[in-house]
């Protein structure tokens, strides 16, 4: 049996005329792996390198740059 593939939105709540966004799918189970408990970045560098072997870096530092802005 396939994996259920779960998606997330995300929405800018600062903004009242903001609309969703669809996270790609990596992005998605990386916020799944932090909404679940805290991770420190070796963690989200060890899971990111899992789902992806070569760009895990590269990926994490995306991820982490794309959630920080949202926070910011």
């Amino acid at each position: 049996m396939a994996a259920e593939l779960q998606r997330v939105a995300l929405i800018d709540t600062r903004d009242p005329l903001a609309q969703p966004m669809i996270a790609p799918t990596l992005f998605a189970e990386l916020l799944q792996a932090v909404a679940d408990e805290p991770r420190s970045e070796a963690e989200l560098l060890a899971l990111t390198t899992d789902l992806v072997e070569d760009e895990g870096e590269a990926l994490r530092d995306e991820f982490v740059r794309s959630i920080g802005v949202r926070s910011g």
